[in-house]
């Protein structure tokens, strides 16, 4: 999440993880976006602008962003996706990992 707000500037993100059965994680932030950016990312004629420079924010930090998932959770990464959604002002992140989470967390 700090990843997100420093690449995008918008300090009022916050971050769920919800664990999922066998080797899957869900990294939600909400409050990504700015009111501004939530506002245009609904009108027609500048969504696609918006989603656009969420994709481009999201390709700078995806790297570093699975090495913190990584690092933090103490498992390897071999699957991702991260999707923003600036209509709702979230980014959904689902991180497929080596092993069971389970054996973690259960």
């Amino acid at each position: 999440m700090k990843l997100w707000i420093r690449a995008h500037g918008y300090e009022k993100a916050k971050a769920s993880v919800l664990e999922g059965q066998e080797r899957l994680v869900a990294i939600i932030i909400d409050d990504a976006f700015a009111p501004a950016e939530i506002h245009l990312a609904n009108q027609p004629e500048s969504r696609r602008l918006i989603k656009e420079y969420a994709e481009q924010l999201i390709a700078l930090i995806k790297p570093q962003m699975v090495s913190c998932v990584d690092e933090f959770l103490g498992y390897k990464v071999v699957g991702y996706s991260i999707d923003p959604n600036p209509r709702n002002g979230s980014v959904l992140c689902l991180c497929q990992f080596e092993n069971q989470v389970s054996e973690r967390f259960g």
